[in-house]
C-alpha cells in the first residue's frame, strides 16, 4: 500500500478463492440458500442457517493506508420462518415445507457488493423460485400445536398483484395474491403462517410396499 493514499476494503464470508474482485463479475458465485433445499433437524431450530447458505459482506471506504480497516459485516440473505399449525384431528409430522415466488429466490448468484443496494445476478440454470426445507426427526403435532421451519432466501420484494405459495408436506393452498408489496429484507426474519387443514378424502389410505419382495410386486401386477 502507498503510504499517502486511502483505500476501500471489501469483505465476503465465507471465503471464496474464485472471487477476485468485489464488483461486477462472473468469476465466482455465492450461495443464497440452496436450490436443492435446506435440511433442518427437528422443529424451531435455526442451526441449518449457517456458513455458505447465509453469506455476509462488509465495506470500509477511504481507510488510510496507515490504519487497520474495521469492517462491519452485513447479511446477504433474508430468512423466512414458516409457522405451521395443525388444524386437523390427526397428528401431523412435518417432513417438508416450501415457499414459491414469481421470481428466483434461492441458488447461486454473482453479487456486486460495491453497489448500494447490493446487486444480485442469478447464475443461469442454478437458481429456483421455490425454497424448500426438508425436516428430519420431527415429532407429531397434535391439533392446535405449532412448529416453525426456516428458509434462507434472496432478499426481494414481492409486488402487489404477484403471488406467494406455501406448501407443507406437499399440501399447497391457493396462491396468495398480494394486495400490497411484501419485502423480504436482508438480515431480517419474516414469519409466514400456514394453517394445515388437509383432510384425506374418505377411503383414501396410505400403503407401504417393500419392493424388494417379489410377492408384493406380483400383487401389483409388476413382473421382474
Amino acid at each position: 500500500l502507498e503510504t499517502t493514499k486511502s483505500y476501500d476494503w471489501y469483505a465476503l464470508y465465507p471465503y471464496n478463492s474464485n472471487i477476485a474482485t468485489p464488483g461486477v463479475r462472473e468469476d465466482g458465485y455465492t450461495y443464497i440458500g440452496h436450490s436443492k433445499g435446506l435440511n433442518q433437524t427437528g422443529y424451531d431450530s435455526m442451526a441449518s442457517l449457517k456458513e455458505t447458505i447465509c453469506p455476509l459482506y462488509g465495506v470500509a471506504k477511504a481507510v488510510a493506508s496507515s490504519e487497520t480497516p474495521s469492517i462491519t459485516m452485513n447479511h446477504l440473505t433474508s430468512v423466512v420462518a414458516i409457522t405451521v399449525t395443525n388444524e386437523t384431528e390427526d397428528p401431523l409430522t412435518i417432513t417438508t415445507a416450501s415457499l414459491t415466488a414469481e421470481e428466483d429466490i434461492v441458488g447461486s448468484y454473482f453479487i456486486d457488493i460495491t453497489k448500494s443496494p447490493v446487486v444480485y445476478k442469478a447464475s443461469e440454470g442454478f437458481v429456483k423460485n421455490t425454497a424448500v426445507v426438508n425436516v428430519s426427526d420431527g415429532t407429531a403435532l397434535a391439533k392446535g400445536e405449532s412448529a416453525t421451519l426456516y428458509l434462507a432466501i434472496k432478499p426481494f420484494t414481492a409486488e402487489a398483484g404477484t403471488s406467494l405459495t406455501l406448501s407443507v408436506n406437499n399440501y399447497a393452498k391457493e396462491p396468495k395474491v398480494l394486495t400490497s408489496d411484501v419485502t423480504f429484507h436482508a438480515g431480517k426474519i419474516k414469519t409466514l403462517n400456514f394453517a394445515y387443514d388437509y383432510v384425506a378424502p374418505a377411503g383414501e389410505k396410505t400403503v407401504t410396499f417393500d419392493f424388494t419382495k417379489t410377492t408384493e410386486l406380483e400383487a401389483l401386477g409388476i413382473a421382474l
